[in-house]
C-alpha cells in the first residue's frame, strides 16, 4: 500500500488591530539633539566629522485605542546624511491593561532589565556606558529593544514581570524567556533584578540595577551585568 506524507504546517497569529476615527487621546512627544564635533578622535581630514553638525531626534506617539488597549509608537530621526535610514522604528506595541494590576504587551518595546535608558528622558547622561553597550550588541532589535510578549504584574511598590520574545540574538527557532522584578525598598530607592535567556552570543544574562533620587539634584545608580559568556 503505497503511502503518501502531506506536510503540515501550523502558525499562530496573533490579532492585527487597525485605527482610523476612533483613536482618542493622542499625546505626542520626542527631542532633537544638535551636535558639534570639535574633535572626533581620527585623522580622516575632510571625510571625518570635525567641524560638522550631527542631528537626530525622535518623536514618540501614545494613543488610547478601544476600551483599556494603548498603542505606542517610537521613530528614531536622524539625517539624510548619516550613510543609513534617516529614520526607524525603536518601539511599537499594544498594551492591555487587563485589571489594575496586570497588563499585557506585545510588539517591540525597550528592555527594562539594564540600569541605562535607551534615550530620553530616562537617560541620566549623555552617553550610553559599557554594559549598555553589552546590551545593545546581544540584542537583534535596535538599541537595546526586544519584540514578543510580556506580562506585568504591578502591586504599590512590588512589579514582576514575565516575557517570551524573540531570541534577543534573533537566532532562528529559538525563543528568549525574560523573568524579573522592581521593588522600591525605600522612598526613591529602587531595586531591578532579572534573568534573559539566550542561545548565542554572551548566552544567559542576570542583571542587577540600583537607582535612588536622593534630591532633585542628585541621583546615584549601579548595575552588576553577569552573561555566562564572552564578557567577565
Amino acid at each position: 500500500m503505497k503511502k503518501t506524507l502531506i506536510p503540515v504546517i501550523a502558525a499562530l497569529a496573533l490579532p492585527t488591530v487597525s485605527f482610523g476615527a476612533g483613536v482618542q487621546d493622542v499625546k505626542l512627544d520626542g527631542f532633537v539633539d544638535i551636535v558639534w564635533a570639535v574633535s572626533d578622535g581620527t585623522d580622516l581630514g575632510v571625510n571625518g566629522s570635525e567641524g560638522h553638525f550631527s542631528t537626530s531626534g525622535e518623536l514618540d506617539m501614545k494613543t488610547k485605542l478601544s476600551g483599556p488597549i494603548m498603542m505606542r509608537l517610537d521613530a528614531d530621526l536622524g539625517s539624510s546624511t548619516t550613510g543609513g535610514d534617516s529614520a526607524e522604528l525603536e518601539q511599537a506595541f499594544l498594551a492591555w491593561s487587563i485589571n489594575n494590576e496586570m497588563m499585557l504587551k506585545a510588539g517591540v518595546f525597550n528592555n527594562n532589565l539594564t540600569f541605562e535608558a535607551e534615550d530620553a528622558p530616562g537617560l541620566y547622561q549623555v552617553t550610553h556606558g559599557q554594559l549598555w553597550d553589552i546590551w545593545n550588541t546581544s540584542t537583534a532589535e535596535t538599541g537595546n529593544n526586544v519584540q514578543g510578549v510580556e506580562l506585568s504584574y504591578k502591586q504599590a511598590d512590588f512589579t514582576a514581570f514575565v516575557g517570551f520574545l524573540n531570541d534577543l540574538g534573533q537566532v532562528a527557532e529559538e525563543n528568549s524567556i525574560k523573568l524579573g522584578a522592581e521593588v522600591t525598598a525605600v522612598k526613591d530607592f529602587k531595586i531591578t533584578a532579572g534573568l534573559v535567556t539566550q542561545d548565542a552570543g554572551v548566552e544567559n544574562i542576570i542583571d542587577l540595577n540600583v537607582l535612588w533620587n536622593m534630591d532633585s539634584n542628585l541621583t546615584l545608580g549601579g548595575e552588576l551585568m553577569l552573561p555566562s559568556e564572552i564578557v567577565d
